[in-house]
């Protein structure tokens, strides 16, 4: 370490200062990161509820990641961090309204809510059992698995209805700075996690941009 660092004079003091000057900086990190998080989500919710319809936005997705953001909480919980908690209620809460858009103009499926009650009994599961890390770790992996069904959506109807791009920049942005994090800090798990989520993302996106809108697909003679 650098002369004077705190390799160079591990007292209590110096230590102490260490360990608040970590937590500021993850705190910064944590509320930049949930901000554009809650941003993207907010435009979401404001293009489905401006248009009155939940085209192309994968109902399966979203209930999905209601879910993580629960998980993020209750694992917070778990490990006693704070900024966990308070990102988790953040998401959870932003994530609420673009569900209950598409649950009156799009509508779901029984699929669609036999699924959305099994991501509500896993996170029940979750509260009561003692195996919190895991539960974590599966919802993790879930989200790329489920993520898939977005672009898939988009293929299907050949339009990308009312996804909002925004929402995809924003997560690009989220699950890139996650993927550097994990191959700078060398964690085994995010650099299997976050570089996947940036690919659902950028094949996201690569639909989005491959097949217009609605009205102007029907404009196309």
């Amino acid at each position: 370490r650098i002369p004077g660092g705190l390799m160079r004079d591990p007292t209590p003091v110096r230590l102490a200062g260490q360990v608040v000057g970590n937590f500021e900086a993850e705190m910064l990190r944590n509320v930049i990161i949930t901000a554009l998080e809650a941003f993207g989500l907010y435009e979401q919710r404001k293009k489905i509820w401006a248009e009155k319809s939940g085209a192309s936005v994968s109902v399966l997705w979203f209930s999905f990641l209601l879910g993580l953001y629960a998980a993020v909480v209750v694992y917070g919980q778990s490990i006693d961090s704070v900024a966990m908690r308070i990102d988790g209620a953040i998401l959870a809460l932003s994530t609420m309204p673009v569900l209950i858009g598409l649950a009156k103009f799009k509508g779901f499926t029984t699929t669609e809510k036999i699924a959305a009650a099994l991501f509500a009994a896993g996170i029940a599961a979750m509260i009561a059992l003692p195996y919190k890390a895991e539960f974590f770790l599966a919802y993790s992996i879930g989200n790329i698995v489920v993520g898939l069904k977005q672009p898939w959506e988009i293929w299907k109807n050949k339009n990308r209805g009312v996804l909002d791009r925004s929402l995809l920049f924003v997560f690009l942005f989220v699950t890139v700075c996650w993927s550097v994090y994990a191959f700078v800090f060398g964690d085994l798990v995010l650099e299997i996690v976050f570089p996947s989520l940036t690919a659902v993302v950028v094949l996201t996106l690569i639909m989005w941009y491959r097949y217009p809108p609605p009205q102007m697909q029907n404009a196309t003679p």
